[in-house]
């Protein structure tokens, strides 16, 4: 009863930081204009959101090719693995 209680504490004090979090950032983030704090201009600012959308692009390739290629090692690894157990059981017989 008492550990049915506390989960349920819990699980309102979570619930109430996500609200409070949620309202801050909806609030405050219409206020708060990065481009203009760092004194940027708009091509400029422009220039540096593409300039960050492409390295975004190229980290998710990388990320997508690296586990490819992970996956792959992986992959070859298992097939070696049963290559090795169906020679040996080939040979035994």
């Amino acid at each position: 009863m008492f550990l049915r209680l506390k989960n349920q504490r819990e699980e309102i004090k979570i619930a109430v930081f996500i609200v409070i979090s949620s309202l801050a950032v909806l609030l405050i983030g219409p206020l708060f204009n990065a481009a203009a704090a760092m004194g940027l201009n708009a091509a400029t600012a422009t220039s540096l959101y593409y300039a960050l959308n492409f390295i975004g692009w190229g980290a998710t390739v990388a990320s997508i090719v690296a586990s490819f290629v992970l996956a792959s090692i992986g992959a070859y690894t298992i097939w070696a693995a049963v290559k090795r157990m169906a020679l040996r059981s080939f040979i035994k017989w």
